[in-house]
């Protein structure tokens, strides 16, 4: 089980709560290798697709 890769994905509009749940998560882990992203507004073109999708483009196949 060692080098298995996790992506777990909040969505959530502003005052949702999200931001309280994500850090509650996070605090205990490792901050080498836990990276939280916050997206910003989408395009119109990220408007008709799903969510995971609009995952910043920044990440290698290795490091994602």
């Amino acid at each position: 089980m060692i080098g298995l890769r996790l992506c777990v994905l909040f969505e959530g509009r502003d005052a949702a709560g999200t931001g309280g749940v994500i850090k509650r998560i996070t605090q205990s882990l490792n901050p080498r290798v836990c990276r939280v992203v916050a997206l910003g507004k989408p395009t119109e073109k990220e408007c008709g697709q799903w969510y995971f999708q609009r995952i910043p483009g920044g990440y290698s196949s290795e490091g994602f």
